[in-house]
């Protein structure tokens, strides 16, 4: 699991100038909601620009929407649809003719990653966050020759974090560490100008319960045994009901 601050989101990457006024509007107001941890209402948002872009030169606006649509639903834990989600923009991205929006191509790219972190697969993420790191270098040397100083900045950012999330799997991965899906990630900013990036790695080794669960429908309440502290599942033990 991984909670992002909100300048770190694919969303906040990307590069919204060649999109409809009204879908842009839309997408802004979603990035703020779900700032506020108002997902559902984000989801709204997001699904009301996506639905503003199914017109047969919109890939662009859809594409976008699909981003804020990814990130949303890992928050929600919708993990099988935030990586369909990602992947479908990555294909639109690469789709478009213009070299500049291979920018937005390693954005949903990094988006790609980040949902296969998110379900536990290390791999498929270290794919997916190289092809974007490699597409980010490509970018930047096209954002420099236009004198898009900004937009230099903002792909370097972008390309900063994925490498530290590509170090930080790579670590994990060196010392034969569980399932990613098992630990809390961290993003760590190491300086004052926020250009240094890490991640720091908690695994998580007990998981504690709600006081409440459901069975087919019908809500239960936990009883403690006495004596016994609030109860708690252990990772990777096993663990039984009694009526």
């Amino acid at each position: 699991m991984m909670r992002l601050p909100a300048k770190l989101t694919p969303s906040e990457f990307l590069c919204l100038d060649d999109i409809p006024e009204y879908v842009e509007e839309l997408l802004r107001n979603t990035r703020s909601l779900w700032s506020q941890g108002d997902c559902s209402e984000a989801e709204r948002h997001a699904l009301e620009a996506l639905g503003a872009s199914q017109k047969p030169r919109a890939q662009t606006s859809r594409a976008a929407a699909l981003i804020h649509l990814s990130g949303i639903h890992i928050a929600m834990g919708k993990l099988g649809d935030a990586v369909r989600e990602a992947r479908k923009a990555h294909r639109l991205f690469a789709a478009q003719p213009s070299r500049y929006q291979r920018h937005n191509e390693a954005v949903a790219a990094y988006a790609t990653g980040l949902a296969h972190q998110a379900l536990g697969s290390r791999a498929d993420a270290l794919q997916w966050y190289q092809k974007a790191d490699e597409l980010f270098d490509r970018v930047s040397i096209d954002w420099a020759a236009a004198g898009a100083s900004s937009s230099v900045g903002r792909c370097r950012r972008a390309q900063q974090w994925v490498r530290a999330l590509i170090r930080a799997l790579t670590s994990s991965q060196s010392r034969s560490q569980p399932d990613c899906s098992a630990s809390i990630w961290l993003p760590v900013i190491q300086s004052d100008d926020e250009s240094n990036f890490a991640l720091a790695q908690l695994e998580v080794e007990r998981y504690v319960v709600a006081g409440t669960l459901r069975v087919e429908g019908k809500s239960y309440r936990l009883e403690l045994i006495q004596g016994q502290s609030w109860p708690s599942l252990q990772a990777g033990g096993e663990d039984y009901a009694l009526k």
